[in-house]
């Protein structure tokens, strides 16, 4: 009897792991990151700056392209998927921003580094960028 209560209690807690794992699943990134993207042989800084999220639906931050393109967007914290932090865009995307306006990035640790893949709601316009920790400003 007592080998069927253990694996009985076993059993049930083998079933609640993944809700017990849930919240470290959070969204990991927290804080601000820069790098760059190249668009017409030019250079545009994109700033990430990232809020931690607890559940899908939660404000995430914001990231904004500097110079020449001067656009950017919220972001929406949409849960972990294929080891990556997925942000929807939320808001509608001026200029050169246009093409990712109902698209997401990809956020994934490299090590210190974050690499953002931008992806369009048409899935047609996609870029990568490998970002660094912001330095901090006194």
């Amino acid at each position: 009897m007592t080998s069927t209560a253990f694996t009985f209690f076993a059993a049930a807690l083998l079933a609640a792991a993944p809700a017990l794992v849930q919240p470290a699943l959070a969204q990991p990134y927290n804080g601000e990151y820069r790098g760059s993207l190249e668009d017409r042989g030019r250079p545009v800084v994109v700033i990430l700056s990232l809020e931690t999220a607890k559940a899908p639906g939660d404000a995430g931050g914001r990231i904004r392209f500097q110079e020449p393109w001067v656009c950017g967007f919220e972001l929406e914290y949409s849960g972990i998927r294929e080891k990556a932090a997925v942000y929807s865009f939320k808001g509608s995307g001026a200029g050169a921003c246009r093409p990712y306006t109902q698209g997401y990035a990809r956020v994934q640790s490299d090590g210190a580094n974050l690499q953002l893949e931008l992806v369009g709601a048409d899935r047609g316009a996609s870029q990568k960028i490998q970002l660094q920790p912001a330095q901090k400003r006194d």
